[in-house]
This record gives structure tokens, C-alpha cells and sequence, in this order.
């Protein structure tokens, strides 16, 4: 399967996943204990605009935009997906932190995945399910969008080391009314030491 290289050198892989596959992920991510969380801005709470959860094969927990979140646990189906990665792309990974998207109003704001758990110059895997949605890129230090790029059903996007150095990215939001069904994402990392998540990459 050649990828599809994007301007910010991402890899986009689409169709990775086969239709059967699919289905049986979406219904185990379906059954998953999501979590709400919150964030105090200017003292208001508000809810954050998805839900999530951390997935890891050890205990070590994680911690983004100051919510720190414990492992949910490692199950079968999600280290299997794990192994498939790491053989075919010689990564490292052995945890994932997974997103809800319940609508089109549910989004990512602009950052880069850059948090100490996950050393120097990770790779990153995303994995989609469910509706299309699409991920804006831009330079760090910039604000206009250099690219959009539609993470479709079953598709893989793989960024490569250096990619969260230089660029940044956000799922950006989408009418309600156009978008009204769920998008599932698994993203996947290398946590537990400093050193760089990939091997080859």
C-alpha cells in the first residue's frame, strides 16, 4: 500500500483497515468508558469539546492541556492493532490516547505533540473510524493554515519524527447540521522514557 505524502510530509494511508475491521473496532471503541473532563477558563468551567481516554500497557499516566489521565486499561483487540503498527512501520508503540467526536461541534484545538512522556522526535498514528472529519496543519509560530487533510474511514496518518517540532495540527469543527455522526481516532505513541519513539522512521 503506497501512502499518499502530504505537504507538511505526513503519510497518509488511506482504507488501511478493512470494512470488517472496522466494524469490530467501532463497536469495542463504542463500549469504552469515556470520559468527560473540563477545563476553568477565566474562572468558568467548561467542558472540553470531545471525549477521551488513555490507553497504555503500563500503568503510567499521561498529562495534556493540564488534565492528567490514569490508563484505562490495555485490552486485547487494542495490542494487537498496536503489534500490526510496530511490525509494519518498525515503531515502538505501547499506548494511545483516544478521542469521541460526537458531532461536528466536537473538535481539537491547534497544538503539537510535543509532551515530555513522549520524548524526543516521536512518530505519531492516527487511526480513524467513523465520519470523516478533516485536520487543519500549520507552522509553528504561524497562523494561517497550510493544508487540510480528510481523515477518512479506516485510514492511517502517520506523522514522522520532527513533524511535532515544526508543525502543528488541530481537528477543526464542522457544522452540526452537516456533520451529525461520531468520529472515533486512536493515536497512537511511544511513552515510558526519554528517548526517540521510532526506530527507523
Amino acid at each position: 500500500m503506497q501512502p499518499v505524502q502530504t505537504v507538511s510530509h505526513m503519510l497518509y494511508y488511506p482504507n488501511w483497515l478493512e470494512n470488517s475491521e472496522t466494524s469490530d473496532l467501532i463497536s469495542q471503541l463504542a463500549g469504552l468508558p469515556w470520559r468527560q473532563d473540563y477545563l476553568i477558563l477565566y474562572g468558568k468551567k467548561h467542558a472540553i469539546p470531545r471525549q477521551h481516554l488513555w490507553l497504555a500497557a503500563s500503568q503510567q499516566s499521561y498529562r495534556y492541556s493540564g488534565i492528567s489521565m490514569q490508563s484505562a486499561g490495555w485490552p486485547h483487540w487494542l495490542a494487537a492493532l498496536t503489534e500490526r503498527l510496530n511490525q509494519q512501520f518498525d515503531t515502538r508503540f505501547n499506548s494511545a490516547l483516544a478521542n469521541h467526536y460526537r458531532g461536528g461541534q466536537d473538535k481539537m484545538g491547534w497544538h503539537s505533540d510535543d509532551e515530555p512522556e513522549l520524548g524526543q522526535n516521536p512518530v505519531i498514528a492516527i487511526v480513524s473510524l467513523g465520519v470523516a472529519r478533516y485536520l487543519g496543519v500549520r507552522r509553528k509560530g504561524e497562523t494561517k493554515m497550510l493544508e487540510k487533510v480528510c481523515l477518512d474511514h479506516g485510514s492511517l496518518l502517520l506523522m514522522p519524527s520532527g513533524f511535532q517540532s515544526h508543525w502543528q495540527h488541530a481537528l477543526l469543527a464542522q457544522s452540526p447540521q452537516l456533520v451529525t455522526q461520531s468520529r472515533y481516532s486512536l493515536t497512537f505513541r511511544h511513552t515510558g522514557d526519554q528517548h526517540d519513539a521510532r526506530r527507523l522512521l
